[in-house]
């Protein structure tokens, strides 16, 4: 499976879809930056791969799509179901992955994954911590949000 971030136009408009040949622009979209990764192999341990996985799969579904639903057991098999997600973040506006904003966007408007990528979220652990490989998206986010020329920072 394969995680796909797409930005069309200039009001960012962010496409996530597990095939990027499914991806659709907007009808007088602008294709800004493409990008893809596998979640397959995001580590060479199969094991630690499933678990990277399944905490992207559960950020996008409950968290970024505004479906938080903190529950120490998510339903797995619908956590897992193909979706194409859509994320328009409007001029002056801001998308932080989580809530710990920088000085200088604590005034703006801002969508965030509103989660903290814990077990009491329904996070899952690899044995080192919870919530590994979101870090994943994150890096996704930002990789094509450069590629499309929007500012986009990361302090960490």
């Amino acid at each position: 499976m394969k995680l796909s971030l797409l930005l069309a136009t200039a009001a960012f408009l962010a496409i996530f879809t597990p095939n990027l040949a499914q991806a659709q622009i907007p009808l007088n979209g602008r294709l800004l930056a493409s990008r893809q990764i596998s979640m397959e192999n995001r580590y060479p341990v199969k094991s630690v791969s499933e678990v990277f996985k399944d905490n992207i799969l559960l950020t996008m579904f409950h968290f970024i799509r505004g479906k938080a639903v903190i529950s120490r057991k998510p339903d797995w098999n619908i956590v897992g179901k193909s979706f194409d997600y859509t994320l328009t973040l409007n001029p002056g506006a801001v998308f932080a992955f989580h809530d710990g904003l920088l000085p200088e966007y604590k005034t703006k408007t801002t969508i965030t994954t509103n989660s903290h990528f814990g077990s009491n979220e329904g996070f899952k652990s690899d044995g080192y911590l919870y919530g590994d490989g979101v870090c994943h998206l994150a890096s996704l986010i930002y990789w094509v949000a450069k590629d499309a020329g929007l500012d986009a920072k990361a302090p960490v």
